[in-house]
This record gives C-alpha cells, sequence and structure tokens, in this order.
C-alpha cells in the first residue's frame, strides 16, 4: 500500500510540474513568435539551492532595454549552468510581460524537464502497482 501511495504522489507531483512547464511553454513559444527579440547583457547568475543537499542552480541575470526602460531580470527558462558575465545573449520577450526573458535557444529550463520525467515515471510506477493489485 505504501508503494501505491509514493507512486501517487510521483504521479501527481510530475503531473502539476507538467501542466506548470506546459504554461511556461506556451508563453515561451508566444514570445518567440510575436515578441521581441532583443540582445541582452549577462550581469549576473542568481543561484537556487537544488534538491540535492548543498548544490546550487545558477541561471543568468541578464539586462535589456524595452520601451525606452532598462530591465534587469533573470531567465525564465534557464538550463541550470550560468552565464558568463559580461557576456551577451539573444532573449525573446513578449512586450506584456517585459519582466520575463526567454533563452531564444531554448525552450523547457531544467526544472520542467525534470518535471516531464517524474510525470513518465510516476506513471509507470503507478500503472505497476495497480497491476500488482
Amino acid at each position: 500500500m505504501l508503494f501505491v501511495v509514493c507512486a501517487c504522489v510521483a504521479f501527481l507531483t510530475g503531473a502539476f510540474g507538467t501542466v506548470r512547464a506546459a504554461l511556461r511553454g506556451a508563453r515561451c513559444l508566444r514570445a518567440r513568435r510575436s515578441g521581441l527579440e532583443l540582445q541582452a547583457d549577462v550581469v549576473g547568475n542568481d543561484s537556487r539551492p537544488t534538491a540535492n543537499a548543498g548544490r546550487y542552480s545558477l541561471t543568468p541575470v541578464v539586462r535589456y532595454r524595452i520601451d525606452g526602460r532598462t530591465i534587469v531580470s533573470s531567465l525564465v527558462n534557464a538550463s541550470g549552468r550560468p552565464g558568463t558575465s559580461g557576456g551577451a545573449m539573444t532573449v525573446v520577450v513578449d512586450p506584456a510581460r517585459p519582466y520575463e526573458p526567454y533563452d531564444r535557444y531554448r525552450f523547457l529550463g531544467a526544472a520542467d524537464g525534470g518535471a516531464v520525467l517524474l510525470l513518465l515515471l510516476g506513471t509507470a510506477l503507478l500503472v505497476w502497482s495497480l497491476v500488482l493489485l
């Protein structure tokens, strides 16, 4: 029974994460289609703790100009790898959401890919546990 509960938790966590990734992916596609493609300067990296103890994921922080305003924000679909400070990169920005820059050459971020993988694993475990009952 404990195995079924763990499989359900993995499935639900993966399902909610995948829905969140799909919504973020839809916003990324909209920004690619109708947004602005801009050159941005990498000004640093945000660090966020990961599930592994003592490890951090680095997200590039970029600075760009849109409608005469200078905006500094971290990438929405970052891969978890640091950006080179002082370097340049191409970002796409939806004018309706100017504080959400997307890396032009990535679609899903690192966390989004993990959510899809957790959904697949949770589904397999749930089906397997229900077949064994």
